[in-house]
């Protein structure tokens, strides 16, 4: 098995199919980005998927408004999905305020760098970026690993609903093209 890859985690697939009627015929490309971008930020390292409990939260929720809340401005609709997922599962353990700065920020222009959480939410922004960018960014991941998460992961139509999305902001608010995009 490939180290850092990542294609089944009990908290992503709990979130994931409590929300499969919204996700509808989105739910394996929505699936296999989530996973994708945990093998990223495994292989960015030094954290993992499995160092934090927040962070396989963080992930199974960090674009979920979307299809839950019908917008495309979906960080803090994402954000409260997973801050009620907390509450409800009673998982007082996990840090909200991490998970809430794993959504919202992931679409960050320019580096992360509050404390205490930089790292964290860095390389998960940057794991994000490898997959959005279909690999074209890396930050240092080796391309012979971002193909072969791809492999394992395919894209199952992700990247074909961001641009549908993306297409249809524009029309709809031309001077807002990208709402979840955050300086």
């Amino acid at each position: 098995m490939m180290q850092g890859l990542v294609v089944e985690n009990e908290v992503v697939e709990r979130v994931l199919h409590a929300h499969r009627a919204a996700l509808g015929r989105d739910y394996d490309g929505y699936r296999n980005h989530v996973y994708r971008v945990s093998s990223y930020f495994n292989g960015l390292g030094p954290a993992s998927l499995g160092s934090t409990p927040a962070l396989a939260v963080a992930a199974a929720f960090h674009d979920l408004g979307i299809w839950v809340n019908h917008t495309f401005d979906y960080l803090e609709p994402s954000s409260r999905l997973a801050r009620d997922y907390l509450v409800a599962q009673r998982l007082g353990d996990i840090d909200p305020v991490l998970v809430h700065e794993l959504i919202v920020q992931h679409h960050k222009l320019r580096p992360y760098r509050q404390a205490p959480w930089a790292a964290l939410v860095e390389q998960w922004r940057r794991a994000d970026l490898v997959d959005v960018s279909l690999g074209v960014v890396r930050f240092g991941l080796p391309r012979a690993y971002v193909r072969e998460v791809q492999r394992r992961l395919p894209d199952r139509g992700f990247h074909l609903c961001l641009a549908t999305l993306t297409l249809r902001q524009l029309a709809r608010r031309p001077w807002n093209p990208l709402p979840m995009m955050k300086w």
